[in-house]
């Protein structure tokens, strides 16, 4: 718990950082999430496809790093859920079309219940978690997103791997008060 506390404070730092700096300043998502969460390794054999809903804040500075939160909450059997609270770090690639493809990183609490961990009660861990996505910021302040998420959360004897697919839409929010002149800012 400790690890997460230090990874979310040195992201909320960057983000403060990146907002108040005096080069061109970047933009904020508010983005809900729906997707799929698969089960992989291990927990492939004792859980079902399910789904995935959520939302995460992320805020992308104007150098090509973005740092936010998320929350989504994984069903993958009636009787199998994964709550996930992450810090993420990403970084963006330049584009000149719509679309902004990014590679992340980050470490989160995965609060799992279930019996393939340990009867039907809460049990926590942090886990990692690896992502490639597809942001797309349409004309104004609505777009949308891809992304593709591994995770991994070690155990005692056996560690917890699952992927999720999910996208959502995008409401973005300027740093600087004003209102988004183009997709390619």
């Amino acid at each position: 718990m400790k690890g997460l506390r230090a990874c979310s404070f040195l992201i909320f730092l960057f983000i403060v950082h990146s907002v108040h700096a005096e080069a061109p300043k970047g933009f904020v998502a508010i983005q809900p999430i729906f997707g799929l969460a698969i089960p992989s390794g291990d927990l492939k054999d004792r859980g079902d496809r399910g789904i995935a809903v959520g939302a995460q804040v992320t805020f992308y500075s104007p150098r090509n790093l973005a740092g936010g939160v998320s929350v989504i909450y994984n069903s993958l059997r009636q009787d199998i859920s994964i709550t996930e609270l992450s810090a993420n770090l990403k970084y963006v690639f330049i584009s000149t079309s719509s679309g902004r493809t990014y590679l992340g990183a980050g470490i989160g609490s995965y609060s799992m219940k279930g019996s393939p961990f340990r009867g039907s009660g809460a049990n926590s861990k942090i886990g990692l978690n690896g992502s490639f996505g597809i942001l797309f910021r349409g004309q104004g302040t609505v777009g949308g997103f891809i992304e593709g998420v591994f995770h991994h959360i070690p155990g005692d004897n056996v560690s917890t791997r699952y992927l999720n697919f999910r996208g959502g839409i995008s409401i973005f929010f300027d740093t600087d008060g004003a209102k988004p002149k183009n997709k390619d800012q």
